[in-house]
């Protein structure tokens, strides 16, 4: 961390050792600090998908129209009485 604070001549404020008293604005934090210390993140995400294959298969639900009613009245009374403890019927 202490590059990225050094080179944006400002420390994160949940830093526990300040290198540099000035605290990180937003647009700081955005604009250098982030650029900084991520700054081969990228490349290693590039470097991962090369290295995984994509997944060869995968779930999707199509969505679907219900008349149920979350929570039930039954539910709804259980959770009024405060006893969670027994199913309503």
């Amino acid at each position: 961390m202490e590059p990225a604070e050094l080179s944006c001549n400002c420390s994160l404020a949940n830093s526990r050792h300040h290198i540099v008293k000035e605290i990180c604005t937003t647009k700081q934090y955005l604009g250098c600090f982030f650029k900084v210390y991520y700054k081969d993140q990228e490349s290693r995400t590039e470097k991962c998908k090369h290295q995984c294959p994509p997944r060869c298969h995968y779930w999707q639900y199509d969505k679907t129209v219900s008349y149920a009613k979350f929570p039930s009245k039954e539910d709804t009374k259980t959770t009024e009485n405060g006893d969670n403890s027994q199913q309503a019927l």
